[in-house]
């Protein structure tokens, strides 16, 4: 059966030859579904083990790729357009200087350094992101950015998947939290399960320990009705809907709004060029 199931057949016979659990064998692997595979088993029969990690290793994907599309086509425009800013004003007005006037390049140099600004500072974001997450320090990431509502509200979002998918499995609600303290502890939602662990540790409830770790207040708020009418996993799956909703309707709108900055731009590129070669035109006539 092994042989015909199994590519690496013959290194899983000799391991069991070897008197190492089968089990063991299966969850030997170095990826995160892995890992999250060997700390299931010992809570759950190893085939809900197996379907609770699938869940767990897609938790988020589906959402989070469609965001990414939503965001590609203005993202692309927005470089198109800085990068229309930067032909136009390196290559062509330079050899029209004489027949257009200081304010069409000051007009020009101004959207130039509004573009530049706006990448530099996405650019600094992601190489601090980037550094940060590294070097393991999720927790410093969670600290600065919790302030904001929006990153609260995508912690809270994940975070509530990874908790649905643990309920489905009949884990309680301790159980969860003792979970998502040993599972992606490069994730940005581990240092909030680490806290709220500490706080229940502490002697607070639930419902405390999640106001302490600055929780989402719509996410406090189902999981609170959730608890109150023990329906923890539907209200969650209600919260969920909502956020993911609001979410890509912001999504949506920082599209538009970047994608009308963009054709504005790219207007009045088009505009500044058509008045510089319309200066000849006016020249002759005057003539």
């Amino acid at each position: 059966m092994i042989e015909i199931c199994f590519r690496c057949h013959k290194n899983i016979l000799a391991k069991l030859n070897e008197g190492e659990k089968l089990v063991s064998i299966l969850t030997n692997g170095k990826e995160s579904y892995f890992q999250i595979l060997r700390i299931l088993k010992d809570r759950l029969p190893f085939k809900e083990a197996i379907h609770c990690a699938n869940e767990i290793d897609d938790v988020g994907k589906g959402w989070i790729k469609e965001l990414i599309k939503t965001g590609i086509y203005p993202a692309f425009l927005f470089l198109f357009s800085f990068g229309m800013i930067l032909f136009f004003q390196e290559m062509i007005l330079p050899a029209m200087s004489q027949l257009t006037s200081k304010q069409a390049f000051l007009f020009l140099s101004i959207l130039q350094f509004v573009f530049s600004l706006l990448l530099f500072l996405i650019f600094v974001f992601l190489i601090f992101f980037l550094i940060v997450y590294t070097q393991k320090k999720t927790e410093l990431l969670y600290t600065i950015f919790c302030r904001f509502t929006l990153f609260r509200k995508v912690i809270s979002l994940h975070f509530s998947l990874l908790m649905s998918a643990f309920l489905g499995y009949g884990l309680s609600t301790m159980e969860c939290i003792d979970m998502l303290c040993k599972i992606h502890p490069k994730s940005l939602y581990h240092p909030l399960a680490i806290q709220i662990q500490k706080a229940l540790h502490q002697g607070n409830t639930m419902i405390q320990a999640l106001q302490l770790c600055h929780m989402d207040e719509e996410f406090i708020r189902f999981f609170t009705m959730g608890l109150h009418t023990s329906s923890i996993k539907e209200l969650l799956h209600l919260y969920q809907q909502k956020v993911q909703k609001e979410l890509e309707q912001k999504i949506k709108k920082l599209s538009l709004y970047i994608q009308i900055g963009s054709y504005i731009s790219v207007g009045i590129v088009v505009l500044t060029v058509y008045q510089i070669l319309l200066v000849p035109m006016n020249v002759l006539n005057t003539l």
